[in-house]
């Protein structure tokens, strides 16, 4: 239970009820800050206990289900009125800490007395308390950096412990900018990195780039430091600045610009003073990494600009990514090589994941903490298989109301257990099925399960109903394993056991989004248990139910990028149709606009295990089995492989219109 007191001043009493004890506690800047004037809080503190008092016997009586409440007051003449939980805006009450639950039915608080000409007004929201408010927003793209692999270890003295990143612009912070202070990390392992900004990175970037809210969340010496004047990228500006801080203290420091890559350290910066590098030819400081031994501690103008001209005198080569590859091993592996490398292209963590290259298996080390490959491994047990079950999901949008079973749900099941070959097929829901088709799978391997619907993930409210079934299917799987399969997914092969023996697989989507790839949850296989399910599982800690597509698909493919060696893309289990197109993506420049005209390549439909329709181009012949039987279009293809295996089986009643 939260009590906040005194909304000026902070100061928060919380009682818990802990077997028949109640336990008080102040916070420690309250008393701190009142030492001197206690009596009026100690008024207060009876006051509210009271209320507790009484609000607990009344919660007690009426069974009502609330964790905590919030009581502030102003003046000792308060009045309390009970308000409706719509109506709290928490942003407007930034002083009150943010509960790990929040109330459910009830919040009290006070009602000031009327304002008078004379009182103080409200004091602005602290800078931290903003910061705060703001990085609870973001995702918790918290990574553990710290704890992985570093180069060697030095000798107090022998290195600066502070590094300097200066932004330059108005832009996204890419894959590059991070494995640049990524770079610092492992190999200097500073005890502070100084990002000087004169704007901050931009916020309106696609989604996909998470990467400086990574950092800020996974980074406790990361230091933000705002410039009060312009730093105009491909210029010297950056470095130009980098030297004053540097220069104007004893302790030295290094710059990395916003290109570079630190891969080592040389012995000649625990002799030497000064070092620069930069590409040859190269005018700009995002290409350059500057080694400063220690500063002159002065703050003259002149001798810092004598400084910086006897700095940047005589510079090394940085190397380009070819130079670094033609390099030889043996000096690469000894260290005798140039510690700057540029990065001229944008890159993506899955160009790294498996690439053979020099500079490739390097950045594989700074991200993923190893040189070799990441592969994700199929398991040598013959019995350690994907079981041969399917789930499917369906939730009722208006509970209380009956469900009439759709053909195309109908034809979905059929098709996993006369062609996915699926022992059994489970559809979980919160309202049986009901009409004639439910009736016929009622005699085949099919089993309802009753679920309640979630309300909510992480103490977050979820409404959306398709988002409510992103969450079960999950965790219908970590539970169960098998196949999960959106209800108008039609199989046209069963899954090999080279598929089965894979713990997670799944498969692209063809969409053009902002983001590298986007992998499609409408149909997923994996083992019960598996560690790629557990990452998704964690990443609902923020779901954004007023966003479609964020968890479902974006932070899917978010998850495979940290965690390549739990996910199998296979582009070929699952072909994406979106009115009557079907767009396979194991073809090159699969990537298509979602209501894209142009037909693909054609294919051969025993190429993938299933096709999943998102909208169908004739819904109107996706009615009955005797509907589709004049077409030719992919689906009535598709229906008609289902009854022809059906009919094999000797089930024919199945096909019946009736």
């Amino acid at each position: 239970m939260l009590i906040v007191i005194d909304k000026h001043t902070a100061a928060v009493v919380c009682l818990r009820i802990e077997n028949t004890a109640i336990h008080v506690g102040f916070n420690s800047d309250f008393f701190n800050q009142q030492k001197s004037s206690m009596l009026p809080y100690t008024k207060q503190f009876i006051s509210v206990t009271i209320i507790c008092v009484v609000f607990l016997t009344i919660r007690i009586m009426k069974n009502w289900v609330t964790d905590s409440f919030i009581y502030t007051t102003d003046t000792l003449n308060t009045s309390v009125q009970i308000i409706n939980r719509s109506e709290l805006m928490l942003d407007i009450l930034p002083e009150v800490p943010k509960l790990e639950k929040e109330p459910d039915v009830v919040i009290v608080q006070a009602t000031p007395e009327p304002e008078t000409p004379n009182k103080e007004p409200l004091p602005e929201i602290p800078k931290r308390i903003a910061a705060r408010l703001e990085a609870a927003n973001e995702f918790r793209m918290a990574r553990d950096i710290l704890s992985g692999p570093q180069m060697k270890q030095f000798n107090p003295g022998e290195i600066p412990t502070t590094a300097h990143y200066v932004w330059c612009g108005d832009k996204c912070f890419k894959f590059n900018n991070y494995l640049g202070i990524l770079s610092i990390v492992r190999i200097l392992e500073p005890l502070r990195i100084f990002f000087h900004y004169n704007i901050y990175p931009s916020v309106n970037c696609p989604f996909y780039q998470t990467w400086f809210q990574e950092l800020k969340q996974s980074l406790p010496y990361l230091v933000f430091k705002k410039i009060d004047r312009p730093i105009n990228c491909n210029t010297m500006d950056a470095v130009d600045f980098a030297l004053e801080q540097m220069a104007s203290n004893k302790v030295g420091g290094v710059y990395v610009g916003e290109r570079a890559v630190l891969t080592h350290v040389p012995d000649t910066w625990k002799t030497g003073n000064n070092f620069v590098y930069q590409k040859i030819g190269g005018s700009n400081s995002e290409e350059m990494i500057v080694f400063i031994k220690q500063g002159i501690h002065s703050k003259n103008e002149s001798d810092i600009k004598q400084f910086k001209n006897n700095v940047l005198n005589q510079t090394n080569e940085c190397y380009s990514h070819d130079q670094f590859e033609k390099a030889d091993q043996n000096l690469r592996l000894s260290y005798k090589i140039s510690p700057c490398v540029f990065l001229t292209r944008y890159l993506i963590p899955e160009e790294v994941v498996n690439s053979l290259t020099s500079l490739s298996s390097y950045l594989r080390w700074l991200y993923y903490g190893r040189t070799d490959g990441l592969h994700v491994q199929q398991s040598q047990d013959p019995s350690d298989l994907v079981p041969l079950i399917n789930h499917m999901i369906y939730l009722n949008p208006k509970p209380g109301n009956p469900v009439k079973w759709n053909f195309e749900c109908y034809v979905s099941v059929l098709s996993a257990l006369y062609v996915g070959g699926f022992e059994r097929v489970y559809v979980h829901g919160d309202t049986e099925p009901s009409g004639k088709l439910w009736d016929k799978l009622k005699t085949e391997n099919v089993t309802f399960v009753y679920v309640d619907q979630p309300y909510s993930v992480f103490q977050q409210d979820v409404d959306v109903i398709q988002h409510k079934s992103d969450i079960y299917r999950v965790n219908i799987l970590y539970k169960y394993g098998g196949a999960y399969s959106d209800n108008d997914v039609i199989w046209v092969k069963p899954l090999s056991e080279e598929q089965r023996r894979y713990p997670t697989t799944a498969s692209y989507e063809f969409t053009r989004v902002d983001s590298p790839r986007v992998i499609n949850n409408g149909l997923i296989v994996s083992k019960p248990k598996a560690p790629f399910l557990v990452k998704v599982l964690e990443s609902f800690w923020y779901f954004k139910d007023e966003k479609w597509t964020t968890n479902s698909v974006f932070m899917y493919y978010k998850i495979y990028e940290r965690n390549p060696e739990t996910l199998n893309i296979d582009n070929r289990l699952q072909v994406l149709c979106c009115y009557g197109i079907c767009h396979p993506t194991w073809l090159p420049d699969y990537r298509q606009d979602w209501d894209h005209p142009k037909p693909t390549t054609r294919i051969n439909v025993e190429e993938a295990n299933a096709f999943h329709f998102f909208d169908h181009k004739s819904p109107e012949t996706f009615t009955s089995f005797s509907a589709l039987k004049s077409h030719n279009h992919v689906e009535a293809l598709l229906v008609k492989r289902v009854m022809a295996a059906i009919e094999r089986a000797g089930r024919t009643h199945l096909l019946h219109d009736d």
